[in-house]
C-alpha cells in the first residue's frame, strides 16, 4: 500500500464510517461491539466509529497502525513515536467529519498515537439498540458481555449487524 503525506485524511473512510453510524439501519436483533465494527487501515492508519461513548454520543477515532505503534526513534535523551499524528492530519480529519456532522470536542492528535473526535448527535436508533444488546449480555449466562459459549445465540447476533463496506486503500 502506497504511504500517502501527512495530513491527508481518508475522506472515503470517514464518509462511510459516519453514514454507517447516522444511516445505517440495523435489524432488530444485530448486536455491534461497544467499540463498533472493525474498520480498515488506510495510510498506515486505523479508523473507529464507536456509536456512543460520552454523553451517549459517538466518537471518530483515528490510531497508528499497529506497524507504527511501536516504532520509535531516539531525540537526545528520549525515545518518541516515529510516526506520530501530525497537526494536518488532525484538521483534516476534522474538516472531513464537519462536513456531514459538528465535532463537539477532540483530544489527543498531533505528537500522539491517536485521535479521537467526539460528534454532536447521537447515533442511528437502531444502532443505539444494537449497542443496548451488547450491554445487556449474553442472556444465556446471566448478562454477562464475556460469554465465550459460542453456541449461544447472543453470538449470532453479531453477525446481523450491517457494517460498511470499508474502501480498499489505493
Amino acid at each position: 500500500m502506497p504511504y500517502r503525506p501527512f495530513g491527508v485524511a481518508d475522506t472515503a473512510t470517514i464518509h462511510r464510517g459516519l453514514a454507517w453510524l447516522y444511516e445505517t439501519v440495523q435489524p432488530d436483533d444485530a448486536i455491534v461491539f461497544h467499540l463498533g465494527p472493525t474498520s480498515c487501515v488506510v495510510n498506515h492508519r486505523h479508523y473507529g466509529f464507536i456509536p456512543s461513548v460520552i454523553n451517549g454520543l459517538p466518537v471518530v477515532t483515528m490510531c497508528l497502525a499497529e506497524e507504527h505503534k511501536h516504532a520509535r526513534i531516539r531525540i537526545g535523551n528520549e525515545d518518541r513515536l516515529a510516526y506520530p499524528i501530525h497537526r494536518a492530519e488532525v484538521s483534516a480529519i476534522q474538516r472531513a467529519i464537519e462536513t456531514e456532522v459538528t465535532v463537539q470536542e477532540s483530544w489527543n492528535g498531533e505528537g500522539c498515537e491517536t485521535v479521537s473526535f467526539r460528534l454532536s448527535r447521537p447515533a442511528n436508533p437502531s444502532l443505539l439498540a444494537a449497542l443496548k444488546r451488547y450491554n445487556d449480555g449474553c442472556q444465556q449466562c446471566n448478562g454477562t458481555v464475556f460469554c465465550h459459549d459460542t453456541s449461544h445465540t447472543w453470538h449470532e447476533d453479531f453477525n446481523k449487524l450491517v457494517v460498511p463496506d470499508w474502501p480498499v486503500a489505493a
